[in-house]
């Protein structure tokens, strides 16, 4: 599937400005992340020791939350050697799909693993994995 989002959050006039796919303004009432920028902010929560966190998202030109949990601590050995891990899980109302994310505290909380898998009673089910390769600093 290929979809363009582009997403602008206006702070003087209180908008927010959603074009591409679906175009539509939006009102700026709370803090509200992209994509993105709930990710940036999930590594700080985590880093900072939160168990649970919970963020408002604009994405497909509507607003939702995304809640996650810590699930604990575990070893993943990757391309870059074995490393300490922390497993945080989005937490869904809807069952059958499930995200599980691992950031190393050791690369400032770097994603380094994502999984998520969807069971579907009609279609095909899904099952995606990201994996680290490799880290280039620049």
């Amino acid at each position: 599937m290929k979809r363009n989002e582009n997403i602008r959050f206006d702070w003087e006039k209180q908008i927010i400005d959603v074009t591409g796919h679906r175009e539509r303004t939006l009102p700026l009432d709370r803090a509200f992340f992209d994509a993105l920028s709930y990710q940036l902010a999930l590594r700080c929560d985590i880093a900072q020791g939160a168990e649970n966190a919970s963020y408002p998202v604009v994405r497909k030109g509507k607003t939702t939350t995304y809640n996650f949990r810590r699930i604990g601590t575990e070893q993943l050995e990757t391309a870059l050697g074995n490393l300490d891990t922390v497993l945080v899980e989005r937490v869904r109302e809807k069952p059958g799909r499930s995200t599980r994310v691992w950031l190393a505290p050791g690369l400032n909380y770097l994603l380094v693993r994502l999984d998520q898998s969807e069971r579907q009673q009609e279609k095909r089910d899904v099952d995606v994995t990201l994996r680290l390769k490799g880290i280039k600093f620049r």
